[in-house]
């Protein structure tokens, strides 16, 4: 458990920011005019800092999904977090 939290947990937002940084070439695997898109406006990352880090229990209010959301990133890589939300942000892309 501790090795997929350490990340979150440095004196600095590097490391997190290093793990968000795979979310533009996921999205851009599924969706290239989105990932320009996103670019463009220099959002950059920060829009999801509170899903990844917080793995979107500050987010979702529904604790039985927290629940099994916290078991699928304890049982899985540690960028899962990451990839979630490139499926949400996919997935929203038209809202």
């Amino acid at each position: 458990c501790l090795t997929h939290l350490h990340d979150f947990m440095g004196k600095s937002i590097a490391q997190s920011d290093s793990l968000m940084s795979f979310l533009y070439p996921i999205i851009a695997e599924e969706d290239k005019s989105l990932e320009k898109f996103l670019k463009l406006s220099e959002v950059g990352t920060v829009f999801c800092l509170s899903w990844i880090i917080t793995w979107y229990s500050h987010v979702l209010t529904n604790w039985d999904a927290v629940g099994r959301l916290y078991d699928l990133f304890l049982a899985s890589h540690p960028l899962m977090s990451t990839y979630l939300a490139a499926a949400v942000v996919l997935r929203m892309k038209d809202d």
